[in-house]
């Protein structure tokens, strides 16, 4: 009859085999079909109804590696805590502070954006920052499909002149570009701004009582 040490001297072989077995390995899966891994994962979990719940912790602030001892670049938790900068979800460490995994695409937020709506306004936003008028993009409504994208200022407000020298006796001209608006019409003659009103998509007429004579410089400001 073998004895109580020979089988506690087996299980420790048995045992060193299948860590040195699983140590060597390159890869590893943990969940259904072990044996069939992705050749580019080193770590593979696979389940039909069971999910992989990150380390849930209680940070303290965005720059307070807290509870761990120092920040470590790629580390991955979720915190529970609301305090100071920091609330529930996702964090990983960059190397130097905490960086909240948003979900919306609108990047860190030091203040609160609201978008909201009530029977008054269909749609508003409140706790936006002041921009520059110089570089910042406009947003522009598609007025078919409704899709909302970005254009440059510039490319938006186009403003383009035209100066003609008159006719004795002319009181019509034509403008820079297509008439949609006569409000964004402005005429000068001699630089002193004059009405006009719009004869068709393309030609303007001075208003009521002003002939040109002979040289008269008719400048015309249209945008667009």
């Amino acid at each position: 009859m073998k004895s109580k040490s020979y089988y506690f001297r087996w299980a420790i072989s048995i045992m060193a085999v299948v860590l040195s077995y699983v140590g060597g390995m390159a890869q590893a899966k943990i969940g259904d079909n072990p044996t069939v891994i992705d050749p580019n994962s080193i770590l593979e979990l696979e389940s039909p109804n069971q999910g992989l719940l990150m380390p849930r912790i209680s940070l303290t602030a965005t720059t307070n590696a807290a509870p761990l001892t120092t920040h470590i670049a790629g580390m991955t938790v979720y915190n529970t805590a609301t305090q100071n900068d920091v609330l529930p979800g996702y964090y990983y460490n960059d190397g130097t502070k905490w960086v909240k995994v948003l979900t919306s695409g609108l990047g860190p937020l030091n203040t609160p954006t609201v978008i909201g709506t009530s029977p008054t306004n269909t749609l508003s936003i409140t706790g936006l920052g002041s921009g520059n008028p110089l570089t910042d993009e406009i947003l522009t409504i598609d007025p078919v499909t409704g899709r909302i994208s970005k254009s440059s200022t510039s490319a938006l407000i186009v403003e383009e002149q035209i100066l003609h020298v008159a006719a004795g006796g002319q009181t019509q001209f034509p403008t820079p570009m297509p008439i949609t608006d006569i409000d964004k019409i402005n005429v000068y003659r001699n630089g002193a701004r004059i009405g006009a009103t719009m004869v068709n998509t393309t030609t303007i007429a001075l208003e009521a009582g002003v002939i040109c004579v002979p040289d008269d410089e008719i400048r015309i400001v249209q945008i667009k």
